[in-house]
């Protein structure tokens, strides 16, 4: 085709306005640009701009109509005659074919793995710098550039069917990526294999997958979705597809689905009652994971001889990387949250005061354990308690926060001869360093960081005189040092502080408040406050709700002399600013307590 006859690309085509020769290769595979070849070689005399375009433009109308070939392309039993001299200048493959002795006469040269509509394409390109690459195409052209050594419309079909990738098509890219070693492909293809499972797991190509692919696929870790009920029925659905070639697979499928990370309704309404789990191995690992949920039952029925108890958890089983669970650490109990059901954890009881808690990568630290320097560990793989270094004062209705990397800060509190402090300490390489101290000593502070955690905000509390603060802090900004920012609008003592849609709020305490700090603009906003009190009760997001969870109000004690709490967890929703009564509640009543979605 003559450059000037080249199609019109759409939006969906990939034009590669490039001379070519720039995709001349050397033996050794190296790009020649003729521009930098030096001029004294051929002289200096006069540059003519235009001398090479209408070379170029004269030998593809000798292609068109067939003048002055010297080779002819076959394949799929179809020919095209070309030019050595330039399909050698274009590509190494090529040259490498010419000079070679079996090529030195016009013998025809059969061209084996390629349609002749690709070669076809190849041809074109060599000739005007110009290809259509579309999602359609791009496979068996990359293919074909990978053969002919064409560097430049190679990567641009990688890029192609980078930007296509989807839960349709991606697992026949991954295999692609895999078979012509291209990383970044393979990696955009796993993203959406990991990110996007269940719409994948709904496809022709799930279905269609080998039993090692399906394997290798169950067994990531990597994989976003919130409980492990997807797994359980995407095995089921591949089983099925073929159930008489499949069901033997099914058990050594089974045992890579972590049945344990299942919802307890999805357990005990679908996977008990899945035909496939009905072998004596199948039912081992369903009671397994019911004891996971309901240490006293309820448990499928065995043989007699089967001992229920027989085939227990694997709890250093890790969760995927999507799977959320809300974890309580509690004065004296910790408990797990699968999807609405609470369950106590009974490795893990410890009975603690006025103590501090942040998430870490797989771990919760506790700082401050009865009014001590001590630290400890939560591991939310195992559940095991782990010794953490301890601090250098001892502390309690302090502020705890988790940074990115790691770091861990407290901040504030109260020393045991109850003075207000201002001090801050950092946790990172295993030892506690002093920090810059607060602007004015608070204890019961709020604090929270937003989006790349490099900041920590600091907000009320109360000051060295008792009194409810709405000042506002933040560490971080530019270095090492506090700067005070605009006061909160109202107080909210006793309330919770958190990231939300790029924004910190502060919620519930005695107050019932709900505000938001916009850390980019500095700017306050008052939204509609909650329906019940919650002082000292923390705040979470859960399922992309804003959720306020149980506390301590002002409705007086209870018969024992405690101070009146709530299990009372209200939602709220930032489209509508509005809240409401979630469904589920805490297991008890209590405050001072803290919540982690893992």
């Amino acid at each position: 085709m003559a450059s000037g006859e080249s199609e019109n690309v759409q939006s969906m085509d990939v034009e590669l306005k490039e001379e070519v020769m720039s995709e001349t290769l050397l033996a050794e595979g190296t790009s020649v640009n003729p521009s930098a070849i030096p001029t004294e070689e051929f002289g200096t005399g006069t540059s003519d701009s235009g001398f090479q375009p209408r070379v170029f433009t004269a030998i593809g109308k000798f292609l068109q109509q067939d003048h002055l070939t010297d080779v002819v392309l076959i394949s799929e039993g179809k020919s095209i005659a070309c030019h050595k001299v330039l399909l050698g200048a274009s590509s190494e493959y090529f040259f490498n074919k010419f000079i070679s002795k079996n090529n030195s006469q016009n013998n025809p040269l059969e061209i084996e793995g390629i349609s002749f509509h690709t070669l076809k394409l190849i041809i074109s390109y060599l000739y005007t710098g110009n290809i259509k690459i579309t999602v359609e195409n791009a496979k068996e052209l990359m293919s074909a550039c990978n053969m002919f050594k064409l560097k430049f419309a190679y990567d641009i079909c990688e890029k192609k069917l980078n930007q296509a990738a989807d839960p349709s098509n991606c697992i026949d890219l991954y295999r692609a990526a895999n078979l012509h070693n291209m990383p970044d492909l393979r990696e955009k293809a796993c993203q959406v294999m990991f990110r996007r499972f269940g719409e994948v797991t709904c496809g022709s190509e799930f279905k269609d997958m080998s039993s090692e692919e399906i394997l290798a696929y169950i067994k990531e870790d990597n994989l976003r979705i919130p409980d492990e009920d997807a797994v359980f029925d995407a095995v089921v659905t591949w089983v099925k597809h073929d159930l008489n070639g499949r069901s033997s697979t099914f058990l050594g499928l089974l045992k890579h689905v972590r049945l344990q990370y299942c919802t307890p309704s999805h357990l005990k309404n679908v996977v008990a009652h899945e035909p496939l789990m009905e072998s004596l191995e199948g039912q081992k690992m369903l009671n397994a994971a019911l004891l996971n949920h309901f240490p006293n039952g309820p448990y499928v029925q065995l043989n007699k001889n089967e001992d229920c108890n027989a085939n227990k958890v694997n709890t250093s089983t890790v969760p995927r990387e999507g799977y959320k669970r809300m974890i309580l650490v509690g004065e004296k109990h910790c408990y797990i949250n699968r999807s609405g059901w609470w369950t106590l954890i009974p490795e893990v009881q410890i009975t603690v005061n006025f103590f501090a808690a942040c998430v870490l990568p797989k771990a919760i630290l506790i700082s401050g354990i009865g009014l001590k320097r001590n630290c400890w560990l939560l591991s939310t793989v195992t559940f095991e308690w782990l010794p953490a270094p301890q601090m250098k004062t001892s502390r309690m209705r302090h502020t705890c926060v988790g940074m990115e990397g790691g770091n861990v800060y407290v901040i504030g509190g109260e020393d045991e001869k109850s003075s207000v402090l201002s001090s801050m300490e950092s946790l990172a390489l295993e030892d506690w360093q002093t920090a810059p101290s607060l602007p004015k000593p608070l204890q019961h502070a709020m604090a929270a960081t937003v989006d790349q955690r490099t900041c920590i905000y600091v907000f009320g509390g109360l000051d060295a005189s008792d009194k409810t603060s709405t000042a506002t802090f933040v560490y971080g900004e530019n270095g090492k040092h506090w700067r005070i920012l605009p006061n909160m609008p109202s107080a909210c003592s006793f309330g919770a502080a958190l990231s939300f849609k790029s924004k910190i709020f502060i919620v519930g305490g005695f107050e019932r408040r709900c505000m938001t700090f916009d850390p980019y603009l500095n700017q306050w906003m008052t939204l509609s406050r909650c329906i019940e009190e919650h002082g000292d009760g923390p705040a979470v997001i859960w399922k992309g709700r804003l959720l306020v969870c149980g506390g301590r109000t002002r409705k007086g004690r209870d018969n024992e002399g405690n101070e009146d709490c709530t299990t009372v967890i209200e939602e709220y929703d930032a489209e509508t600013d509005t809240w409401a009564l979630s469904e589920m509640k805490l297991p008890k009543k209590q405050s001072g307590h803290f919540v982690f979605a893992i």
